[in-house]
């Protein structure tokens, strides 16, 4: 081996140890921050007929099955999709579901200091997150 590929080779073999170093020390970082203690300090959640966590946990426990046929008022955005036979293209076959109790528009806009007319233009998506 020439002189100069033997440089060249442990000059690689230096980065290549640092490379290893440093992945070394960032693995063990992560682990460290797997340690780190959590506090929940909050959950809130609507899922179905369940209004918070604990109703849900109920209907988990007792195995309870929370779907049913949509609403009144569900049923006009379902209609163009819902044919009753299976495999049709572009159509649904199911008309249940878990749905929740409460409809999106519902929220307290007041609570949030939204004006109504805001409210009314809110994507339903957004009210549910708030």
């Amino acid at each position: 081996m020439s002189e100069k590929n033997e440089q060249r080779y442990v000059q690689l073999m230096k980065v290549a140890s640092q490379k290893i170093a440093n992945l070394q020390a960032e693995i063990e970082r992560l682990k460290q921050k797997e340690r780190e203690p959590i506090a929940i300090i909050g959950m809130g959640c609507r899922l179905g007929s369940a209004d918070n966590p604990e109703q849900f946990w109920d209907l988990l426990v007792n195995g309870v099955d929370d779907m049913r046929e949509a609403p009144e008022g569900h049923h006009s955005y379902l209609d163009p999709y819902y044919d009753p036979e299976p495999g049709k293209l572009g159509k649904i076959y199911i008309n249940r579901a878990a749905f929740l109790n409460q409809s999106p528009a519902d929220f307290d806009a007041n609570f949030f200091g939204i004006s109504p007319d805001e409210a009314a233009s809110l994507d339903p998506q957004h009210r549910l997150v708030m």
